[in-house]
C-alpha cells in the first residue's frame, strides 16, 4: 500500500496526523506532500492548523471533517481509493 493510502485510510478513521505521526506510522517524510497530492487531485477536504508542542515548537496538525468521513462511510460520496 502506498504511503498515501495508508495516511487516507489514517484520516478516515477519525484521527489526526502530524509530521512526526506520519514518519513514525508509515516512514513518510513529506507528509505535506502526500497530504497536497490528495487535496490536488483527489479532491479530499483535508483540515489543518498549526499546533504548539510542550516545548513551544510549532507543527501542523491534519484531520478529515467527520461529514466528509460519514459521507464516504455511507456511500453518498466516493472516496480516495475507493
Amino acid at each position: 500500500m502506498s504511503q498515501r493510502q495508508d495516511i487516507y485510510n489514517h484520516l478516515m478513521t477519525g484521527a489526526t496526523i502530524t509530521p512526526i505521526t506520519a514518519l513514525n506510522l508509515f516512514g513518510c517524510f513529506s507528509l505535506s506532500q502526500r497530504l497536497g497530492e490528495l487535496r490536488r487531485h483527489f479532491g479530499v477536504p483535508i483540515l489543518s492548523k498549526t499546533v504548539e508542542n510542550a516545548n513551544g515548537k510549532r507543527h501542523a496538525c491534519y484531520w478529515l471533517d467527520k461529514t466528509y468521513i460519514a459521507k464516504v462511510k455511507t456511500g453518498e460520496i466516493k472516496g480516495y481509493g475507493v
